[in-house]
């Protein structure tokens, strides 16, 4: 009876550490590719006016 009730304590703790660990590597990779699209954005960018500089990163912001 005791282990069941230590089982019962336990378990859930283990699940939601998993979770939060697994929330965190979701968030890290989505700020990788954000940022791995933000090169992409600046390399693309290169030669282009101010005006449409600015056209393109606020539409990056607002996706």
């Amino acid at each position: 009876m005791r282990l069941f009730f230590l089982l019962l304590c336990i378990v859930p703790l283990i699940t939601q550490s998993n979770t939060a660990e697994h929330r965190q590597l979701e968030k890290q990779r989505f700020a990788q590719q954000r940022f791995s699209d933000w090169k992409q954005l600046m390399i693309e960018q290169q030669g282009a006016t101010t005006e449409q500089k600015l056209q393109h990163v606020n539409a990056f912001f607002n996706q």
